[in-house]
């Protein structure tokens, strides 16, 4: 009868541990990897208004939630965000989460607006900030007739429309822009009653 000889004892042990070591240092590879390309971006706004698109009125009041905490910034640091074109308003943090912004006036009637938090102005206490800017497009109330009266035929017989809008406009400008046609479809000459702005031109 023969009998092997176990040589495997301590080679086996050596290869286990050689394995461990190096299934060890692959893990912790993967996770330094990880924390480079994520420590960074890990801050996310979670919600926002208003939405994307959005028809705003008078003073909206912008907000914007986060996941994380943000560190207070100086009050000499410049803003966390952008208006175009330029809204004078107030940034202002309702906790350490959510984000706001108010303007000081009524914002103008048929404009578009861009609203941008900056990546690099928003950060953590830990240093983790925003992938990228968050952008949200909205837009105020577009010009428009909200009603047309006759008023009163003036001293030549002419006959005075009241044409009112949503906002103050100048009346050159605005008739610039009307049409009036006849029954048999032809337009009609139509001349400003009056040169004050206003929300109704004559």
């Amino acid at each position: 009868m023969s009998t092997a000889t176990g040589t495997s004892g301590p080679a086996g042990s050596r290869r286990f541990w050689v394995t461990v070591f190096c299934f060890a240092l692959a893990n912790a590879a993967v996770w330094v990897g990880y924390d480079r390309l994520h420590r960074h971006a890990l801050l996310e706004v979670r919600a926002a208004a208003p939405e994307a698109g959005a028809e705003v009125h008078g003073r909206p009041r912008f907000w914007w939630t986060f996941n994380l905490d943000v560190a207070p910034g100086k009050p000499t640091d410049p803003p966390p965000g952008e208006i175009s074109p330029h809204v004078a308003g107030q940034w202002a943090w309702d906790g350490p989460r959510t984000l706001t912004f108010t303007p000081d006036a009524p914002l103008p009637q048929a404009t578009s607006f861009t609203v941008t938090l900056l990546a690099d102005r928003l950060r953590t206490p830990d240093g983790f900030n925003l992938k990228g800017p968050q952008v949200t497009a909205v837009h105020t109330e577009p010009l428009k007739v909200v009603g047309v009266h006759r008023s009163v035929l003036d001293e030549s017989d002419r006959l005075v429309l009241d044409v009112e809008f949503n906002d103050e406009v100048v009346p050159a400008e605005a008739i610039a822009h009307l049409t009036v046609r006849g029954p048999d479809q032809k337009p009609i000459g139509l001349h400003p009653h009056g040169e004050a702005t206003g929300r109704v031109v004559r």
